[in-house]
């Protein structure tokens, strides 16, 4: 497993570890004229500096102190010695956090400080990262994780997997464009990414796929891909596009629909809520409401407005966005409430890195020709199990 997918992992087992035992947080001893210091922790990234400093400038009561970890190695030794931070921006995985009891619930504080206010979060996001009714983390920006689907076969967003059958039967073209003809990796990425997510419900921590399902749905974008490859089609009219959504009100590639990827009976359609990092508080700080006030800074107006890589969460900052790009005439009318029903019917949150790793791994086999489907969707099923089991332990 990559180092940087052990960190979610590390983090919940460490942090359980000291505060159970009562350690104290890595917040300084201050001074009595000296402002109360706040740390938040971050992985390699210091791109939040300037939110930073931009609070710490009309904030007297206390500063916000950024603690970069450049290794493994170096967040152990600082956790071990009992000094973790009083709040993170980091990568881990929101619901496993959510059977935890080591992160604050900010659902309480998101009712009573955010809802119907400026620093409103998206609630449709809010809505699918909350998990048996705890909301362990709140990202700083957002995408959507998505499919465009031609347009001659399907009619918008959401698709069953029987839906995505029959259009493939029917369809003389590909089933992914051209140019990815060579790149099996990248679908094997992909059709990991939203396995994870489909195939596993973290939050009762336990695998909720039949194995004969999962090899359908395995089986569908191994067919799929075996006949583009066998086949001299030219045409980069795939079925299906995989995609990000970045861009609030994006439209899709000429021709196409946002579909979602398909998905199983009963499912809701496949598009899902991506983020890179978020904010969580540890349980065991001195320093939560200070804490939860640089949370609500970010998720100001003022703050959200200067986001560009993502979407920003703010909701009337993202309401702006897709105004602007509709005066500047970059989307039409109809673009934005295209986006708006999409977002509304996203359910989903991208899984965990580790989790994806496991499918990825065995997926990525299939794909490469060194594994049958069937064996691939057992390996997968006893590594999930395992890993899942070993999580319970802490």
């Amino acid at each position: 497993m990559k180092r940087s997918c052990l960190l979610s992992a590390f983090i919940l087992l460490v942090l359980s570890i000291l505060l159970l035992s009562g350690c104290s947080s890595h917040s300084p001893d201050e001074g009595a004229d000296e402002p109360k210091v706040v740390t938040l922790g971050v992985w390699k990234n210091d791109a939040i500096l300037p939110t930073v400093n931009a609070f710490n400038a009309q904030q007297e009561q206390f500063q916000i102190r950024l603690v970069i970890y450049d290794s493994l190695e170096l967040m152990q030794t600082e956790l071990m010695a009992g000094k973790y931070c009083d709040l993170y921006l980091l990568e881990m995985d929101n619901s496993a956090m959510a059977a935890k009891s080591l992160f604050v619930d900010f659902m309480p504080r998101v009712e009573e400080t955010l809802k119907n206010t400026e620093n409103e979060v998206v609630p449709e996001l809010l809505d699918a990262m909350t998990v048996n009714g705890a909301l362990m983390q709140i990202p700083y920006s957002f995408s959507i994780g998505t499919c465009m689907g031609l347009q001659q076969y399907f009619d918008g967003h959401g698709i069953s997997l029987e839906d995505a059958k029959q259009a493939l039967n029917d369809h003389a073209h590909p089933i992914f464009p051209e140019e990815w003809k060579l790149k099996a990796r990248n679908i094997a990425s992909k059709v990991s990414s939203v396995s994870g997510i489909f195939f596993v419900d973290r939050s009762k921590e336990e695998v909720q796929f039949q194995k004969s399902e999962f090899e359908e749905y395995l089986k569908f974008w191994m067919d799929g891909w075996a006949v583009q490859q066998s086949q001299d089609i030219d045409s980069d009219l795939g079925l299906l596009i995989p995609t990000f959504i970045g861009d609030p009100g994006e439209p899709p590639a000429e021709g196409y629909v946002y579909t979602g990827y398909p998905t199983l009976e009963n499912m809701p359609a496949g598009s899902y809520f991506s983020f890179g990092t978020a904010f969580s508080i540890i349980s065991g700080s001195k320093n939560v409401d200070e804490a939860w006030e640089f949370i609500r800074f970010c998720l100001s107006p003022e703050q959200q407005r200067s986001v560009r890589e993502g979407m920003p969460v703010n909701s009337r900052v993202l309401q702006e966005r897709i105004d602007e790009r509709i005066e500047s005439k970059e989307i039409t009318e109809t673009d934005a409430q295209c986006f708006y029903e999409l977002l509304d019917e996203t359910e989903w949150v991208r899984a965990s890195p580790e989790i994806t790793d496991i499918f990825s791994e065995e997926i990525s086999a299939c794909f490469e020709g060194n594994r049958q489907v069937e064996e691939a969707a057992k390996m997968i099923e006893n590594r999930l199990n395992l890993f899942l089991a070993e999580s319970r332990e802490y």
